[in-house]
């Protein structure tokens, strides 16, 4: 929001002569491309009292600087790209309007909110040192059969997204990217991909390394019939529930013996479990909440297509955002992760002025 006439924060030395004091310098007419149509606003003149050139302008609520449309037309179409609303949907919504609005306006709107959201993201996740020890992390597919990978890191306990990334391969650089900008001795809690498996070794001690017991117990319940299968669940829960010495005891020399080919996936990734498990903060037990969130970002569809990935990196700054902020139930993840209030609407701060802003004219 602009500041006000005569606030602290508008009370600024004038560029040209140094001068404090303020006076009206009148009104201008500007056109304003809004829901109801074309519209004239006035835009209010402040002028230096000293030498009498134009200082600044105070615009009204709505009405953006050195734009046509309305700033609740781009907040509306802000919230269609979000939820990934069809070409046909927005086209439709675009001529109803009565004024032009292509596409290529929409796609400009979508890589500046992107780039906002990019910076607010960067912004809070440097207030998220120490509250953060566990992440999971896990791949989606956001293209046509496997022309387009992306990769999501979430707080592994409220599910808060912290960061992500999309490319048109899978590659285990990425993941290493991804995973480089974490602090050192944070935990990961992830499935058997390989690629983020090849990450985490490379990084080797740098991050603590837990495999999602969901998708180890799947791997198992493959091997196995039914009967055996009951049988090895519940040993598997007695070990959840055990201590560090009495957990290994009871692995290796009970379930370990007697099921030994069906629990190889345990046996690999038995050092990460336990070296996880004896931190000062223990990790979940799946990376269940990347599968939550993948289907929050992204709703399965047989047709996944982004048409660019400049677009997509742009949607996706907008998507975590939005999912960082958006109140599910009575708080927002990053609520529950922090404690502070999230905005009271999501794309606000990702198309409205910023606070405080001063516009200066020559």
């Amino acid at each position: 929001m602009k500041p006000t006439e005569g606030s602290p924060s508008s009370i600024v030395p004038c560029p040209h002569c140094g001068a404090t004091r303020e006076e009206s310098g009148g009104y201008r007419r500007r056109k304003l491309r809004t829901f109801r149509g074309i519209q004239e606003v006035r835009v209010k003149r402040i002028r230096c009292a000293q030498c009498k050139r134009q200082k600044r302008a105070l615009y009204p609520e709505d009405c953006p600087r050195s734009r046509w449309y309305a700033i609740s037309i781009q907040e509306h179409f802000l919230i269609l790209a979000s939820h990934r609303a069809p070409e046909s949907v927005q086209n439709d919504l675009a001529k109803n309007l009565g004024f032009p609005l292509t596409r290529p306006t929409r796609l400009r709107w979508l890589r500046s909110a992107g780039a906002r959201a990019k910076r607010l993201l960067q912004r809070e996740n440097r207030l998220l040192r120490g509250r953060v020890y566990w992440g999971s992390v896990d791949e989606w597919a956001f293209g046509r059969g496997p022309k387009g990978y992306g990769y999501l890191y979430f707080e592994a306990w409220t599910g808060c997204p912290l960061w992500g990334d999309l490319g048109h391969r899978r590659r285990y650089e990425r993941v290493r990217e991804l995973l480089w900008r974490l602090p050192p001795r944070l935990g990961v809690v992830s499935d058997g991909a390989q690629e983020v498996g090849e990450a985490l070794g490379w990084l080797g001690r740098r991050l603590l390394w837990a495999r999602c017991a969901f998708h180890l117990m799947r791997e198992v319940r493959a091997k196995v019939d039914r009967k055996a299968w009951g049988e090895i669940r519940e040993g598997l829960r007695v070990l959840r529930g055990l201590g560090p010495g009495e957990r290994e005891a009871f692995f290796w020399k009970e379930l370990l013996p007697r099921w030994g080919k069906a629990l190889e996936g345990w046996v690999r990734a038995w050092e990460g479990l336990q070296e996880a498990w004896g931190a000062e903060v223990p990790p979940p037990w799946t990376n269940n909440v990347a599968e939550v969130g993948h289907g929050r970002l992204w709703r399965r569809r047989r047709r996944r297509v982004l048409r660019s990935l400049e677009v997509g990196e742009s949607w996706l700054m907008v998507g975590l955002y939005r999912m960082r902020h958006r109140r599910i139930g009575e708080k927002s993840p990053w609520e529950r992760l922090t404690g502070t209030l999230s905005p009271e609407c999501w794309w606000r701060p990702l198309v409205g002025r910023i606070k405080g802003s001063t516009d200066f004219f020559t």
